[in-house]
């Protein structure tokens, strides 16, 4: 399909098939988030500094549509819950592909907690999903977590390789997960998954982020989609940075 073809053209733009994002999707889960009060600065930051894309829910890209340059893909984030209610694992559909088109995205993105008392409908979602991006040429970022009461630890290799081949196997073309803690662990969690895979931050990490990020790619990462530990910064813009030289440069590992 054309526009498929020319969305994932703008997606993996550089000729090391590596993206940089950055998700600006926490308000809905969060609340008020350190680093996302203004969320027009915000995404200037990340995006002049040189950031691949972000991925927002629909109404915040209203408010910053004018001031992304053609080298940052927007990704609308179409799931959500929040911390409030009582069902947090359980992600809803909040927003329609054709919205996202409206919306001048390159990709959506959308969150399934693998473990979930809710998985079911999580992956019947994300099945119906998927069938509308193929449909509407829109490429799908799936952030899979092996997250619930039956998952000990989310970070576990089998763990990690089970929800990142959920999320191949309906049809994701490119996916975020957990990292594993070391290179040798997550190249055994991604190597039955032929979708380029993205690493999480997770919460706010002042220190080690680049060191994760250098093992991360030697196991294979397709890069990170980062948010906290990157928005969550003082200096936000020399993080970006930091990360560019790493994921684009030279220095692609240690």
């Amino acid at each position: 399909m054309v526009g498929l073809t020319l969305r994932k053209r703008r997606v993996f733009r550089h000729a090391d098939n590596r993206i940089l994002l950055v998700p600006m999707d926490h308000g809905i889960t969060l609340g008020k988030v350190q680093g996302l009060e203004d969320i027009r600065a915000a995404v200037k930051t990340v995006a002049d500094a040189g950031a691949d894309g972000v991925v927002l829910h629909k109404g915040m890209a209203r408010f910053v549509a004018d001031m992304l340059p053609s080298t940052c893909n927007l990704f609308i984030h179409v799931s959500a819950s929040t911390t409030l209610g009582t069902h947090a694992g359980h992600k809803v559909g909040v927003c329609s592909v054709e919205e996202a088109i409206q919306l001048g995205a390159d990709g959506v993105s959308a969150h399934i907690n693998v473990g979930d008392d809710s998985e079911p409908e999580q992956l019947e979602a994300l099945g119906r999903l998927s069938d509308a991006c193929r449909r509407w040429g829109m490429p799908l970022l799936v952030m899979a977590y092996p997250r619930g009461p039956r998952v000990s630890d989310e970070h576990a290799p089998p763990a990690v390789a089970h929800a990142v081949r959920i999320a191949a196997e309906l049809g994701a073309d490119l996916i975020k997960t957990n990292y594993t803690g070391n290179p040798d662990t997550f190249r055994y969690a991604i190597q039955g998954c032929p979708v380029p895979t993205l690493i999480a931050g997770g919460p706010f990490r002042p220190d080690g982020l680049v060191d994760m990020v250098k093992d991360a790619l030697l196991a294979g990462a397709a890069g990170v989609s980062i948010g906290r530990s990157i928005f969550g910064q003082r200096d936000a813009a020399g993080t970006i940075q930091s990360l560019v030289r790493v994921i684009h440069g030279r220095e692609s590992g240690r």
